[in-house]
């Protein structure tokens, strides 16, 4: 399988497009009972407002049990890989 040089991340599982280019309005917290959701939507344009960083596109790849999703965050230009910690979400479309 091809890697991105830059990551040594396999290029299927970056995103080949930017997400799409506005972002929703925020919607109230995501509480105790959505999180389950979010398992739900690997592989799609994700939108997450955290508790300390502000918002962004999610491309989540992977729900890593106690810890979060991990993923590609849209950086303006490009995709970068990051873990969300479900105790930083504040609210996802």
């Amino acid at each position: 399988m091809e890697e991105n040089r830059k990551t040594n991340i396999p290029v299927s599982t970056v995103p080949s497009v930017p997400p799409p280019a506005i972002a929703p309005s925020y919607t109230a917290g995501v509480g105790e009972h959505l999180l389950p959701m979010l398992p739900n939507c690997l592989h799609r344009y994700l939108y997450l407002w955290t508790k300390e960083n502000g918002s962004f596109w999610l491309y989540p790849t992977a729900a890593e049990g106690d810890v979060g999703l991990s993923g590609f965050q849209w950086d303006r230009f490009f995709w970068r890989r990051v873990i969300c910690r479900w105790e930083q979400l504040d609210s996802f479309y």
